[in-house]
């Protein structure tokens, strides 16, 4: 019993030398819990597993199973035992092994009996390679107490998930079990690996986290237009800097210096730690997957501190292979001195791989090799140990793996995680974790100074999924800042913005990209380009004043496919600026834009016009001003190298140039009327211009308020967040009786004192509704006025209603009247029965009809006077018209 809670025993000052030496990096970090579990303000990814191990068992209520053992497996810890035994007589000179470690409540339990094959219900989890990912994020690395020695204490995976926290051995056996209920046939390996990998230092190691070439998908969902002529005219050569590539083969020959440097460095330490063993071969555990199930083609290695997945053949990393076990059984190995990348992971084959418990299974009869390896095993196996009598492995003690879908959404401890990279810093968050909705964060580093920032979003109402910001370098002296948007971008007026993106160059450029088949003016591109003098750093402001504007189209009935606008320099300088994590804009000038001094735009061919009509581009000169031209090019006709082109100016006469010689000259009548309608088209063409100049004014406008107040969505399938609470649903409940209660208390006063105050007050009051149609005293003309008004609308009513029903009640004798006189008359001709059977019916249902209106009228003329009585009771008690009284 004293080894079974050795760790239960533990002295203060044992306890507190293990915290000082593991706990430091905990010991200032202030930590968001995610667990249920907390101990003084820490959870228990924050603490060492000796600590967790002194503190939280007391705090946990473990079943049976985990805190005592059954016949079947004292029997199996027996067997074991004995085997062990065995194994240190014929190998002393080799390491012990893993056979029985003592479980979080302090009892033995066989090593393989740990496992606990379980399938979660989430599709993340059913791939080794998303599950191996999402476990490493899950849960806490911490490296071994002495790399040199077994743990004594091994935790199982229900516990391990609770805590998040664990060794190599933790991880692991959570990960075996999650890859065995998935249906993969996987192992875990004890043995020995690099320095790097115990103590998963990824300081050394390029970031694997590759940012996507969102250019590169664009390219690919866009197909190349055909030529439309035999001919292809010869690209024009990709003009490239000497100096600039001068530069970058300088920079990649330092790069490869640099590499070289710390590969050599990497090998003189190799060299110094040689014959420490402590660094040599640090103890280890890792899993193995094998083929035969779930589509696996080789043997694959799996990390379970960083989720990586490395064919066996490449796993240089790993050093040695002690021995390896599952839910089934536990295999020594006995290839001595092979590295791990040429070693045979044949499990059956016992010349290679020796294991504990003889395994009663079926062997295929084609599968020669098995069948005489079976009845070798039938052989020399000891009396009672097959068929029936064999001694089979007790089933896992451990509880079904259960995890939340809060737990499973929570991703990461503290809802973030740091990755420190070679050459860069991943930051992880959980989703709705953070104020703007980040998930993803990675700085790139290159010579020890940050050149890019990703940042990557989800479920932001403003559709923004990424943002990429790059410093200023040798090459591109200028800031840049892009933002990517998803589909569906709406400004706040509800019209459909379509932003996919917007790129800022501080100081030259700002280009917003639109989703053009969403947008009704097909706008794919807007780009400003400022003045070289341009400068300005503060935040807000008004809009910079740009050089040059232009747009470009796609799908349009007009066939426009661009749109510029030129200005002049400004008298301040103005520009858009990149700080922080948004581009902000600063300016010194007016915001008011004067006139551009020149407007362009260009169109597609139309081939129902001919070439000599179709206007390919039309230039507008300081419109709007006396001293404004136009001029129009037309396109080229096939076969030809020059085009046409017109010059229109304001009180001169028109320039006709004329490509064709036999073409005839355009008459002055048509030339004018063309005139006056280009005069109209500059006025729609700056008031185009004008109005995306408002609408970028509004997108921007708005992408500063969503920064200022990020808000979120959440898909139609989270039943986490789209569950109402229950005091929503009360106080959506007490709002609906509410609305009830007020809608059928209408004030009917209200007409008549907005009558009555507009009069009197010649429209100072306007009553707006019942609730605020509440004057604070009427004087006794007006409450008499008022009285009297309602009273005579009532009276009003109440007599037009019973003329409707005296109305009615005239036509329907009327009617009888007629039918009974042309009866009388036609009497003697009306000889058939059907005849006086129709007649009877029709004076029936006439004098049936008579009687109830002649009710109705009474009754209304009765209930009239008392409707009228209660009005004036209910006039006379109105507290408003109190000055009755």
């Amino acid at each position: 019993m004293a080894e079974m809670s050795h760790f239960a025993d533990l002295s203060d000052d044992e306890a507190e030398n293990s915290e000082t030496d593991q706990g430091d990096i905990f010991a200032t970090t202030t930590f968001r819990n995610t667990t249920e579990l907390d101990w003084e303000g820490r959870p228990p990814y924050a603490m060492t597993k000796l600590e967790r191990l002194r503190k939280f068992p007391k705090q946990m209520t473990f079943p049976t199973s985990y805190r005592s053992n059954s016949p079947k497996e004292d029997l199996c810890l027996e067997f074991v035992e004995h085997f062990r035994g065995q194994y240190v007589q014929l190998f002393p000179e080799r390491p012990p092994l893993m056979l029985s470690p003592l479980n979080e409540c302090g009892i033995k339990k066989f090593v393989c009996t740990f496992a606990r094959p379980t399938e979660l219900s989430y599709g993340e989890l059913y791939d080794y390679d998303t599950c191996a990912k999402y476990v490493a994020n899950y849960i806490t690395y911490q490296p071994l107490e002495d790399p040199e020695k077994l743990p004594s204490v091994v935790v199982s995976p229900t516990t391990t998930l609770a805590w998040q926290a664990g060794d190599c051995f933790d991880i692991s056996l959570l990960l075996l079990s999650l890859l065995l209920g998935s249906g993969y046939n996987a192992y875990c390996v004890i043995g020995y690996a690099s320095k790097e990998v115990v103590l998963n230092d990824q300081s050394r190691r390029k970031c694997p986290d590759v940012v996507p070439n969102e250019a590169d998908s664009e390219k690919a969902g866009k197909a190349e237009k055909p030529p439309s002529t035999k001919y292809v005219l010869r690209k024009r050569p990709e003009l490239q800097s000497t100096f600039q590539k001068t530069l970058e083969e300088k920079r990649r020959q330092e790069r490869e210096e640099d590499n070289k440097q710390d590969e050599a460095e990497d090998m003189d330490a190799n060299q110094e730690a040689a014959p420490d063993p402590a660094y040599r071969k640090p103890l280890h555990c890792w899993i193995l997957v094998q083929p035969g199930k779930r589509e696996v083609q080789g043997n694959i290695f799996i990390e379970p501190s960083t989720g990586d997945a490395i064919p066996v053949k490449q796993a240089s990393q790993y050093l040695e292979v002690e021995s390896l076990f599952n839910n089934v059984n536990y295999w020594i190995n006995m290839q001595d001195g092979l590295p791990v990348t040429e070693m045979s992971f044949d499990l059956k084959d016992s010349s290679n791989w020796e294991y504990i418990f003889l395994s009663d299974t079926y062997v295929d009869p084609e599968d020669v090799e098995g069948q005489e390896r079976k009845a070798s095993e039938n052989v020399t196996s000891e009396c009672g140990e097959m068929g029936d009598q064999i001694l089979d492995l007790p089933s896992s003690w451990v509880q079904r793996l259960e995890l939340s879908r809060q737990q499973f959404e929570n991703r990461y401890p503290g809802l973030q995680k740091v990755i420190q990279y070679k050459d860069a810093t991943l930051e992880l968050f959980s989703a709705y974790s953070e104020k703007d909705l980040k998930i993803k964060r990675l700085h790139l580093m290159e010579y020890g100074e940050e050149v890019e920032v990703h940042t990557f979003f989800a479920f932001r109402t403003d559709k923004l999924r990424r943002r990429s910001e790059y410093a200023a370098t040798t090459g591109r002296p200028w800031k840049v800042s892009h933002e990517w948007f998803d589909e569906g971008r709406r400004r706040e007026q509800s019209a459909l913005e379509a932003l996919r993106e917007y790129i800022v160059e501080e100081g030259r450029c700002a280009e917003m990209r639109f989703y053009c088949k969403a947008r009704l003016d097909g706008l794919a591109r807007r780009l400003e380009l400022f003045h070289e003098g341009a400068v300005g750093g503060g935040e807000g402001g008004p809009a910079p004043m740009p050089r040059k504007v232009i747009e470009y189209f796609e799908g349009r009935e007009d066939r426009l496919v661009y749109r510029s606008a030129t200005y002049n320099p400004p008298e301040a300088s103005v520009t858009i600026t990149v700080s922080g994590s948004t581009p902000t804009r600063s300016a010194t000038a007016s915001e008011e834009k004067p006139n551009p001094r020149k407007m362009t735009e260009k169109f597609d061919r139309n081939p129902e016009v001919p070439a000599d009509q179709d206007v390919a581009k039309r230039t507008f000169y300081q419109p709007g001003t006396p001293e404004g031209q136009i001029r129009l090019i037309y396109h080229y006709a096939d076969g030809k190298i020059t085009r046409p082109s017109r010059m229109y100016s304001k009180g001169n006469p028109v320039m006709v140039e004329q490509v064709d010689p036999f073409a005839k000259n355009p008459k002055s009548s048509a030339l004018a009327e063309e005139m006056r309608a280009l005069f109209l088209k500059e006025k729609d063409c700056l008031a185009a211009i004008r109005e995306s100049e408002r609408e970028a004014r509004e997108i921007l406008a708005q992408r500063d308020r969503e920064e200022a107040d990020v808000g979120h969505i959440t898909v139609v399938y989270d039943t986490l967040r789209n569950k109402p609470k229950e005091d929503e649903q009360a106080e959506a409940r007490r709002k609906q009786e509410e609305l009830l209660r007020s809608q059928k208390k209408k004030d009917y006063l209200a007409p008549y004192l907005e009558q009555v105050l507009r009069v009197h007050t010649r429209g100072a009051m306007v009553a707006q509704g019942a609730a605020s149609v509440r004057p604070q005293q009427l004087t006794k003309d007006e409450a008499q006025k008022v009285k009297e008004i309602c009273l005579r609308d009532l009276k009003d009513r109440l007599i037009q209603r019973a003329h409707i029903m005296q109305n009615r009640l005239d036509e329907e004798r009327e009617k009888l009247a007629r039918k009974q006189s042309n009866f009388q008359k036609n009497q003697e001709q009306l000889d058939g029965v059907k005849e006086q059977e129709e007649y009877t019916t029709f004076c029936e249902n006439a004098m049936w009809r008579i009687h109830i209106l002649e009710k109705r009228l009474e009754r209304h003329q009765e209930q009239s006077l008392h409707k009228y009585a209660a009005l004036e009771q209910k006039l006379r008690r109105d507290p408003r018209l109190s000055t009755l009284a």
